[in-house]
């Protein structure tokens, strides 16, 4: 989320229309529910620590262009990238959060994780500001 908000204000701050914008919102849901579709399949497949690593590389490498490139295209290109491994790596990652946590627990461990992501995404637009 912090990559999709940080891309938005600077697109925003640069002048670049609102459609634009949305679009690039709009490309990433979609590579999102692509990704959804195959995670479905990846989670049967590869074990749980392969596949949340698997994701985080995957999600690194497609934000690693947007160090030396910052037009549009390059922008939406490594947006739409980085939407393909989340729903795999949710999977993984709360699959294995909740299976291991105690059911008493489990409230618990959802307010920890959502609060740390939570954070995270509210300081983006203070950093880029």
């Amino acid at each position: 989320m912090a990559s999709i908000t940080g891309a938005q204000i600077m697109l925003a701050a640069r002048g670049t229309s609102a459609i634009m914008i949305g679009l690039l919102g709009t490309a990433m849901g979609v590579s999102t529910l692509v990704g959804s579709l195959l995670a479905n399949k990846m989670v049967d497949i590869i074990p749980t620590g392969m596949l949340i690593a698997d994701a985080l590389v995957l999600f690194v490498v497609s934000q690693v262009p947007l160090l030396f490139v910052q037009s549009y295209a390059a922008i939406l290109i490594c947006q739409i990238l980085a939407g393909l491994p989340f729903p795999a790596l949710n999977a993984g990652l709360l699959g294995f959060l909740y299976g291991k946590t105690p059911d008493n627990m489990q409230g618990r461990a959802s307010a920890v994780f959502e609060t740390t992501v939570g954070i995270l995404g509210a300081i983006v637009p203070a950093a880029v500001g």
